[in-house]
């Protein structure tokens, strides 16, 4: 649930409670009924809280299930406070406590009659003796006393010290019961009030006081008694009567009504100096309590919330991962494999349950499932025989999605030793650089031989057909200058099928990668040159001669020339090739290989570039052409020559 929704159920429970006490402190009955609107969510979150934090179960199913007994319960228990309280409620002073003013000073007429009531004297001829009036005068605070009133006599009456001394006068019709006063105004007469149970009171008080008692228990209203023995004036609050002196019975009236009754209207800063004072204690608990009852709701309410499950495999007796979002099923030993359903295939499992105790399941589920020989290898899951991780709490429900139960299958695996070659290696060489190729014996491997496991089935074709063993593949690149050593496991036409390294270790697979060969068609003459390489041997360059003295060299290239079929530019670069050669290509017979006296003798011919770096004069500089080699060979089979003497000239 987002912030705002959070924050708006929040406040308009708040308010909600907030104004319920508050009108439950207005009603007859209402200590009792604000008591137990009070004490019983609190006992009620204080106990659940506890059952939940501590997972309690049993207490939590006891609180489900009597929670609605007990609602009703207290209705009929308290059925006429609830029915008094619904009555009072159009007339809540909550609904216009703001906007009282006065159009007399009520305590002060009050006062003046009480204190002439107390006073009043009586005349027997030339004898004057005091004989007071009793009087029984209720001020209405916040607890409505509507139902007293309309037990008396309506007459909405302005107050003032005549009209209550003539109703108390003895002889009146209407001098019997209470006065109520509502503000300003007299709502009632001859009001019968409750009489308090009180057994501590003393037994010789009157019936006035006994009453005016009586109604300061049950709700929150002042009531005046002037004795009808004694002329004593005394103010009931709260359950408590006390006498009071009459040069005092104003400003003590003052003070038990304290701001309920005021002059004038009351000011926005007045209004909120009494909201702090009476009312934030009971607002800050009307948070509290709409926290607590939204806790207690949002754990009640029940929704079915999805879980996605995908099926692993395990040996029997074997650590069993904890994914996230997984069933792993134990099998029976390690040559067992599941065959269904695919790794690949997942299920929904619907937890419906109150949202509280869904959220202890957290996010994701992790179950584990056993499958054995006497059970059968084929088995459709019974949601109720998974082990979870985390347990379900009591309440909530586990069900496939659709009754989609997954269906397995296992089987026990058979092995097969393969015995490698190149052959098992599939080379992808298309994007190969054009200047190399794939050495013949294009594959070796750290091991000879492999051993695999997988279905029967597929095993058995394997050896029916060793051919069709493969490894995975391997792409080269145009990056790929030298030999390409890669960690090779099954191919994936083997792992669809079910198949596996035996022991799960990937084989080191050695690709040979050599520069392209290329035999130039184009041959080069040479020149023999006779050379010497001591000056001691100069004075035989003039007796002897080369008899064939030109010789033709073929051209070798390795990782120069990319293929002739695949280069657009090859006769180009061929030419610069022999360009080189021709000018760089230096052949020669060292004359000091040449016997003394022996003509027709053989010597070997010999052959060097002048520039070397044929790279540089062919562009060729590059880590691609590091491999690269440039090399001639003679055409004829016979690389020697021979020496002819040089005849002498006559005469000399």
């Amino acid at each position: 649930m987002d912030t705002l929704g959070w924050s708006l159920q929040i406040l308009i429970l708040t308010l909600g409670i907030y104004l319920f006490l508050r009108f439950l402190r207005t009603t007859q009955g209402g200590r009792i009924v604000r008591g137990l609107a009070i004490g019983v969510p609190v006992i009620i979150v204080t106990i659940w809280g506890t059952a939940t934090y501590l997972q309690l179960a049993e207490l939590q199913f006891i609180l489900q299930n009597v929670g609605g007994y007990a609602v009703v319960f207290i209705a009929i228990l308290f059925q006429e406070e609830l029915r008094r309280g619904m009555a009072q409620f159009g007339e809540n002073p909550l609904v216009n406590r703001f906007v009282t003013s006065f159009e007399t000073d009520v305590l002060k007429e009050v006062s003046s009659a009480a204190v002439a009531m107390a006073t009043k004297q009586e005349s027997h001829g030339s004898f004057t003796r005091i004989k007071p009036h009793g009087a029984l005068i209720v001020f209405e605070r916040e607890s409505s006393l509507r139902s007293y009133i309309n037990g008396g006599r309506r007459v909405d009456a302005l107050v003032s010290r005549d009209f209550l001394e003539s109703i108390f006068q003895p002889k009146s019709p209407l001098h019997d019961g209470a006065v109520i006063l509502r503000k300003d105004r007299v709502a009632a007469v001859s009001c019968m009030l409750p009489l308090t149970q009180n057994l501590s009171i003393s037994k010789t008080t009157g019936t006035r006081h006994r009453a005016a008692i009586g109604l300061s228990e049950e709700t929150d209203a002042v009531t005046l008694v002037v004795s009808e023995e004694t002329g004593k004036i005394s103010i009931a609050t709260a359950g408590e009567l006390r006498q009071v002196a009459q040069a005092d019975l104003e400003q003590e009236l003052r003070k038990s009504l304290g701001a309920n009754i005021t002059e004038k209207r009351e000011s926005f800063g007045e209004r909120a100096a009494k909201f702090l004072r009476e009312d934030l204690a009971w607002f800050v608990g009307s948070v509290l309590l709409a926290l607590s009852i939204l806790f207690i709701a949002q754990g009640s309410i029940s929704e079915p919330r999805r879980f996605s499950l995908s099926v692993v495999e395990s040996v029997a007796g074997g650590a069993t991962p904890s994914q996230p979002g997984t069933l792993t099923v134990a099998l029976p030993g390690p040559r067992y494999h599941l065959v269904a359903p695919e790794s690949t295939r997942s299920f929904s499992v619907i937890a419906t349950g109150p949202i509280g105790k869904l959220d202890a399941l957290g996010v994701s589920l992790v179950g584990t499932f056993s499958l054995s020989d006497g059970e059968g290898l084929e088995r459709t899951v019974n949601i109720d025989d998974i082990h979870w991780q985390t347990t379900p709490p009591i309440g909530v429900d586990l069900e496939f999605e659709g009754g989609d139960a997954p269906r397995l299958e296992a089987v026990r695996y058979d092995n097969m030793t393969i015995t490698l070659t190149p052959a098992h290696v599939v080379v992808d060489a298309t994007k190969l650089d054009k200047h190399f190729e794939l050495a013949e014996k294009m594959a070796t491997f750290d091991v000879s031989s492999v051993e695999i496991t997988g279905p029967p089935s597929v095993i058995a074709e394997l050896k029916a057909d060793p051919s069709q063993f493969k490894l995975q593949s391997i792409h080269l690149t145009d990056a790929d200058f030298s030999d390409r050593v890669a960690n090779l496991r099954l191919h994936e036409d083997l792992t669809s099928r079910g198949c596996s390294l035996l022991h799960g270790l990937p084989i080191a697979t050695t690709v040979a990668i050599v520069p392209v060969a290329n035999t130039l068609t184009t041959f080069v003459e040479k020149e023999i040159a006779l050379s010497l390489f001591s000056e001691v041997d100069r004075p035989r360059l003039e007796h002897w001669k080369i008899k064939d003295s030109r010789v033709d060299f073929r051209i070798v290239t390795r990782g120069i020339l990319p293929s002739e079929v695949d280069s657009l530019n090859y006769e180009g670069q061929e030419r610069d090739i022999l360009e080189y050669v021709r000018e760089n290509l230096r052949v020669f017979v060292d004359i000091a290989a040449q016997p003394e006296d022996e003509e027709g003798a053989r010597i070997p011919i010999e052959w060097v570039f002048k520039d070397p770096n044929w790279r540089r004069f062919l562009g060729k500089e590059g880590p691609e052409f590091d491999r690269a080699s440039l090399e001639v060979e003679l055409t004829s089979e016979e690389p020697t020559v021979s020496l002819v003497r040089v005849p002498t000239p006559a005469g000399l």
